[in-house]
């Protein structure tokens, strides 16, 4: 998949007219959802106008400007909690501490969130006129069950605690979505070109990055994961590709690959040699298995991604390759490569379905490098 090369080799060619957005190719690439959108937010809040829209309108905290200006804002900051480490923690001298964890698809951590409620506690204790807050932000179908599942883990894991409405041991708690972030930064006039443009990428790239990574399981799911037919094709696939891979080590250097992020994802780094002997990084490519891809664009989750030096992807075109753009994969936080789906034949027994990949990739590689 296009995840497996680095963005030094994808393409950086902006359209005429359109907004560049491939810097978010770059943050959010390897398997780096949660973390990059973290990254991201935390850069976008030192800017005073968007902590201000940010806290006013998702959080209900209002300041004056010239309060806000003193503020510090931190990413996976380890001294803003004792045993754990927040997503984002927003200072304001004694007047607020912030800390917020940002949730895709992952479930709490055996130090989420009490641990965040307790450091937010201990400095609530020494200000009895700041303000503490342990926020939780999530994706809209989560926020019914981030709730109550931050509610529940408070209670058992700082039982006895003064409870109200809002509040647990005298700090506020807030779970927020996703979309009110987007709402209130959305209508912001910056007139910093550079922090106006990483705005409209923030805000470009969110719903993607929530539609490709926090999706639900439906019960057409739950019965399609428990049939054994469908995962006796997920095991072929996967020794399809093993058996690829077997034979592409016979000719190049190969690099085996697996994501954490997608556990159906997995592959192979591919590098062709100079006649010096040393890697021709230009031509490298990837040979990749992912249930995302396939599902994504309704083809094949076997694929071959393009390094730079393979050019004359028309001449692919015209010899009836399907080629995915590369922007079209940014919504995974992959690099924009070129992409191509690698057919499986039926009933082709397991030695003869590589030599047929096999084939195919070189007969990719003929026509779409450079003559």
């Amino acid at each position: 998949m296009s995840q497996l090369l680095s963005p030094e080799y994808a393409p950086r060619k902006a359209v005429a007219g359109q907004p560049d957005v491939r810097l978010l190719g770059t943050l959010m690439d390897c398997g780096r959802g949660e973390n990059g959108l973290t990254e991201f937010l935390a850069n976008l809040l030192r800017t005073t106008a968007i902590l201000q829209a940010f806290l006013g309108e998702v959080l209900a905290v209002r300041l004056p400007e010239d309060v806000l200006g003193t503020a510090t804002v931190t990413s996976e900051d380890e001294a803003a909690c004792e045993n754990g480490v927040p997503d984002v923690a927003i200072r304001v001298g004694d007047d607020l501490f912030v800390l917020i964890e940002n949730k895709l698809g992952a479930p709490f951590t055996l130090n989420q969130p009490h641990e965040y409620l307790q450091s937010l506690k201990v400095w609530k204790d020494t200000r009895a006129s700041g303000h503490a807050m342990l926020v939780i932000q999530g994706p809209d179908a989560r926020i019914p069950a981030l709730t109550e599942e931050t509610w529940r883990l408070l209670g058992d894991r700082l039982p006895g605690l003064p409870r109200t409405a809002t509040s647990y041991g005298g700090v506020e708690v807030r779970v927020v979505s996703w979309s009110d972030t987007r709402r209130a930064l959305e209508g912001l006039s910056i007139e910093h070109p550079v922090v106006s443009y990483l705005l409209q990428s923030f805000l470009h790239l969110l719903p993607i990055v929530l539609e490709s990574t926090s999706r639900i399981v439906t019960q057409e799911h739950l019965m399609r994961l428990n049939d054994k037919t469908v995962l006796d094709a997920v095991a072929a696939a996967e020794d399809v590709l093993s058996d690829v891979g077997t034979k592409l080590r016979e000719k190049y250097e190969v690099k085996t690959e697996r994501y954490e992020l997608d556990f159906t994802f997995c592959g192979f780094c591919v590098y062709p040699r100079r006649p010096d002997g040393k890697r021709d990084e230009p031509q490298m490519f990837s040979v990749s298995l992912s249930a995302r891809f396939g599902s994504q664009f309704c083809v094949s989750p076997l694929s071959m991604s393009l390094g730079p030096a393979y050019t004359r992807l028309d001449a692919l075109v015209r010899a009836g390759w399907q080629v995915i753009p590369g922007a079209d994969l940014a919504r995974f936080g992959w690099d924009e490569v070129p992409t191509v789906p690698l057919k499986l034949t039926a009933g082709l027994e397991p030695v003869r379905q590589a030599e047929q990949i096999i084939a195919a990739i070189e007969e990719v590689r003929r026509i779409a490098l450079r003559t």
